[in-house]
């Protein structure tokens, strides 16, 4: 089961099962391992966790006395500290910081991991950055993804219904990375260094690709001038 951006009273959590924050720039986990882990899922990092893992966790639940409890064959192994707040809930912002309101909205309790997801960081490639497979980065408020997927095949979706909006079609090919060049050209390489697809905007120094919120993938250059697209604005 997937949450979004909250995780209300009376909720719970196993294994695999996750929340995203509201625009999909981060999520959190409950891993099988037994640790509860909060992501960044453009670069995979870890920004806070419960360091539960090897210990025998059967559930997270968000109780109704405003507590956050992992449970092991009936034993509390971690806890927020927050019970005695009726009602209250867990959020996942989109400033990167896990939280526990009450019903009055006054926090109860911070994983302090705010800013971790600065929003101009959030929709684009910048210059020489890149996507490894597993990785992706998303559209300011979420509604488009594109992920280099394991399989090689670098691929835009639409969030809310993980429709494909756009791919390189390069399945079953062994790529290492996709990267926004400076010199403006946005190729895919294969674990040879070999390129296996590229925008061929080669010259463009300077431009970056921005992932939007319609649905359209562009590779602007001085900030308005799009030298390549996706071609699929208004589908999201």
């Amino acid at each position: 089961m997937i949450h979004i951006g909250t995780l209300n009273e009376d909720t719970r959590l196993h294994a695999g099962q996750r929340v995203y924050s509201p625009n999909r720039t981060l999520e959190l986990v409950f891993q099988g391992d037994g640790n509860l882990v909060l992501y960044r899922r453009k670069d995979r990092t870890a920004l806070w966790a419960t360091n539960t893992d090897g210990q025998h966790v059967d559930e997270c639940v968000m109780q109704g006395d405003g507590n956050l409890v992992l449970y092991g064959d009936g034993q509390a192994i971690w806890a927020s500290g927050t019970h005695g707040h009726d009602g209250a809930s867990l959020h996942l912002q989109n400033d990167g910081n896990l939280v526990i309101y009450g019903r009055d909205q006054h926090a109860l309790w911070a994983s302090d991991t705010h800013g971790q997801c600065p929003e101009d960081e959030q929709e684009q490639l910048q210059i020489n950055q890149k996507l490894t497979p597993g990785q992706s980065t998303h559209s300011r408020e979420g509604r488009a993804e594109l992920i280099l997927q394991e399989d090689g095949n670098l691929v835009l979706y639409r969030t809310a219904d993980q429709s494909a909006l756009w791919a390189t079609n390069t399945d079953g090919q062994a790529a290492r990375e996709v990267v926004m060049q400076a010199d403006g050209n946005l190729v895919l390489y294969d674990v040879n260094g070999s390129p296996l697809w590229a925008s061929d905007t080669y010259g463009k120094d300077g431009a970056q690709l921005k992932i939007q919120d319609d649905g359209n993938l562009c590779l602007y250059r001085h900030g308005t001038e799009c030298v390549w697209a996706s071609q699929t604005h208004g589908r999201c």
